[in-house]
């Protein structure tokens, strides 16, 4: 084998300067070379373009993949030289990494270089286009797809308006069918809020619904389920109807707890008929009653030594029954039902907002069916990311209705 050369100088190829047509398989340089690669690969220099090799002398040196020229390696020192002649001797392997958008970062064998894709593309900008209320053209926009072509990566494409609402509605698919197998299986019951308001514009009246439970990790969660139009007469039968479609779909009719409404006079008379609807399975062994009675007794005569309201200190009722749950598991399924439910219709109410929002004078023709697949995706979106809290600061509320909830009438003259 050739004698090593000067730190950062390259040696003679011995078999040759064309390109291996297969740059990863193994190199025989030397029948006595045993090939050792590092724990953790952090450089996608070493991923892509070079080869790390040690001798069993301990000596170790840096290979080509492509012209098998070999370096003297340099624990530190930085990879200067290896991307300079990886760069100025083999164009085309560099244009072709970069033609493939892949950007040059760390990469590590849980994390893998990042790779454009046209789909992700679509999606991520579909979920943008719903979060900031943006207009569904606004792939279209030339300083857009400017910025993203010239500052982030050349292999971006353009998003054509009727692309992107494809690409909305099957993100509202994927994820309203995640939610129902979801609250399908999910071991506990919920609780809904409903409303219906008119747009500011009186074009159409609309149904929201939303779902309240609490997680694993007692942390209370909220769901859009609908956001519909309903143009129909607002009576206690039709009322009725839409949200007991709303509640087949998602597969909760015998999982409720409790239902919100506001105080107008056809939402009280849809009660009856919802709690007959929701009614939940009654029944249960002795044994799991006497379980249930031992347990009561227990938390009864348990001193709980809950710690005085002060301004640096409050009493956390969810985090207490999280580190109790296991020794109450039967009264805590019942106080994540109770703890869950929310106390009015807020929730539903900022769902109106959002959705006045979406419905400025530039967005007053948009479909009821899209209003409600923006209204949705951005909502799941946020709950991704964390950032479902209700707002300090009310929006705009084209929704605003001044009159009484008992004295609220639609466009057909029905409270």
């Amino acid at each position: 084998m050739p004698d090593l050369v000067h730190d950062g100088d390259e040696l003679d190829n011995p078999d040759g300067d064309g390109p291996d047509p297969n740059p990863h398989q193994d190199f025989d340089f030397d029948p006595h070379m045993e090939e050792k690669l590092p724990k953790q690969v952090k450089s996608d220099l070493f991923v892509l373009h070079m080869k790390k090799v040690t001798h069993e002398d301990g000596s170790t040196v840096v290979i080509c993949n492509y012209c098998k020229k070999v370096f003297k390696w340099h624990k530190s020192g930085g990879y200067g030289t290896y991307r300079k002649h990886i760069t100025n001797s083999h164009p085309d392997a560099h244009a072709k990494s970069s033609s493939q958008a892949q950007i040059p970062r760390y990469a590590t064998p849980n994390q893998q270089l990042f790779k454009y894709s046209d789909a992700k593309n679509r999606e991520e900008l579909a979920r943008m286009v719903a979060v900031e209320h943006l207009p569904f053209s606004f792939g279209e926009n030339v300083g857009f797809n400017n910025y993203c072509q010239r500052a982030l990566n050349l292999a971006a494409c353009r998003v054509p308006r009727t692309t992107l609402t494809e690409a909305l509605e099957n993100i509202y698919e994927k994820e309203k069918k995640m939610l129902e197998n979801f609250l399908e299986k999910y071991n506990g019951r919920v609780s809904v809020c409903a409303d219906i308001l008119s747009d500011h514009w009186r074009m159409h009246s609309y149904i929201g619904v939303t779902c309240h439970y609490m997680d694993n990790a007692w942390a209370i969660q909220k769901r859009i389920l609908a956001f519909r139009v309903f143009d129909d007469k607002h009576t206690a039968v039709n009322i009725f109807r839409h949200l007991r479609i709303i509640f087949t779909e998602y597969k909760i009719e015998n999982k409720i707890f409790a239902i919100g409404f506001d105080n107008a006079s056809n939402n009280t008379a849809a009660i009856p008929a919802l709690i007959e609807l929701c009614k939940p399975y009654l029944g249960g062994s002795s044994s799991s009653s006497s379980i249930t009675y031992s347990e009561l007794e227990s938390y009864l005569s348990t001193s709980f030594g809950f710690i005085e309201d002060t301004e640096d200190k409050k009493f956390d009722i969810l985090h207490w029954w999280k580190e109790h749950e296991r020794y109450f598991p039967i009264l805590a399924m019942i106080a994540k039902q109770i703890l869950s439910t929310p106390v009015s219709t807020v929730a539903v109410e900022q769902q109106f907002n959002a959705g006045g929002n979406i419905l400025d004078p530039k967005g007053s023709l948009m479909s009821p069916k899209s209003l409600q697949i923006q209204a949705c995706v951005e909502d799941w979106t946020k709950t991704q990311n964390r950032q479902q809290e209700i707002d300090q600061e009310e929006p705009y509320d084209f929704f605003k209705d001044d009159q009484p909830a008992e004295s609220r009438t639609d466009d057909h003259g029905n409270d």
